[in-house]
């Protein structure tokens, strides 16, 4: 993922309520058209909680981003988790549905695809409490950026 900017809003222990836009929190996302044609993207800005690793204070602008392997889980877990569990039940279905429920193998496939897709996503909701603790599945901010006509401390005016 891209590094998102956005402002701190309010802090409430190690977290931090940053808001930023949309845009920039799903840019490169290919998915981000299909959000747009679900009408998941209800305004132009959210706010989002991140571990303020960078100790930023209300009203700071601040650099905000996942770790890679945080990212690769959550992307298994959401993408390629739910299609291997509905395309097992598929297999299942297809291949014991006609001994086990007297069924046309086709028809059982079907019915044991969605049977695994739901139990995928019924697994993911009971686990997303656990997983939500977990640092690196989580928003971070990497780092205060300075304010915009300020100049940068690191820089020596001369």
């Amino acid at each position: 993922m891209d590094c998102a900017q956005g402002q701190v809003v309010g802090i409430q222990g190690d977290m931090a309520l940053v808001a930023t836009r949309r845009a920039a929190l799903c840019a490169g996302c290919p998915h981000e058209e299909g959000c747009d044609a679900l009408g998941l993207h209800s305004s132009n800005e959210q706010t989002v909680e991140a571990f303020n690793t960078a100790q930023a204070s209300v009203g700071d602008t601040v650099a905000v981003d996942i770790e890679p392997r945080g990212l690769l889980t959550i992307s298994f877990l959401l993408y390629m988790f739910p299609v291997i569990a509905a395309l097992t039940g598929a297999a299942i279905g297809s291949t014991w549905g006609e001994s086990l429920l007297g069924w046309n193998s086709d028809t059982a496939a079907i019915l044991f695809f969605a049977v695994g897709l739901v139990a995928a996503m019924t697994v993911l909701k009971l686990l997303h409490p656990r997983l939500s603790r977990r640092k690196e599945l989580r928003l971070n901010i990497t780092e205060i950026l300075p304010r915009t006509g300020e100049p940068d401390p690191g820089t020596v005016e001369g």
